[in-house]
């Protein structure tokens, strides 16, 4: 009596990186397109991550509102998450992407990416920032913003004076021309 051998099938999963169903169970990931797309995604990602992490020494705060809504996709948590943080009236560039990557959820998150696609290990830290660093980027960006809203004081001041001086130079003036009228007459 011979046993029919069949396929257990397994239900189907949805893989992030690949962007399809299958139901081939934690094999999928060894496939070469899963590795494949998984590399390709963290190339892109990391392009991202090396931007934001060149401003960790020193962090670069701009006047003004800088792309305002910008926004970029965080594979590792499936989120979109917010590029620059900004009050309106400055900005802190990748300040929003640097944020994230310090958050305990974005850490957890990408530990569990790591392991469910089969990713370099290696490469973990890349995509996450520890409490330390993240610390020394906040008090630099104290003092870059200290530093701005000196800059701003300053500008502040020269272009009162400026105004300043226009306003005696039309007062003189308006008072050239009052004179001049009462003396013809």
């Amino acid at each position: 009596m011979e046993k029919a051998i069949g396929r257990v099938s397994q239900p189907y999963s949805f893989c992030s990186v690949c962007h399809r169903n299958h139901g081939e169970g934690r094999k999928h990931i060894f496939t070469t397109q899963h590795k494949n797309r998984l590399a390709s995604t963290l190339s892109k990602f990391s392009n991202k991550v090396r931007a934001a992490r060149r401003l960790l020494q020193k962090p670069k705060v701009v006047d003004g509102e800088l792309e305002p809504g910008a926004k970029l996709w965080c594979y590792c948590c499936q989120q979109e998450v917010t590029r620059h943080v900004t009050d309106g009236t400055t900005t802190v560039e990748w300040g929003g992407l640097l944020e994230h990557m310090a958050s305990p959820q974005h850490h957890k998150k990408t530990r569990h990416f790591w392991w469910f696609h089969g990713a370099e290990q290696n490469r973990l830290q890349t995509f996450l920032l520890f409490g330390a660093e993240y610390k020394r980027f906040k008090a630099m960006v104290a003092d870059a913003m200290r530093a701005l809203e000196t800059q701003r004081e300053e500008r502040m001041k020269k272009v009162a004076d400026e105004l300043r001086a226009k306003e005696q130079l039309q007062l003189a003036a308006a008072m050239e021309v009052c004179l001049g009228h009462m003396t013809i007459m």
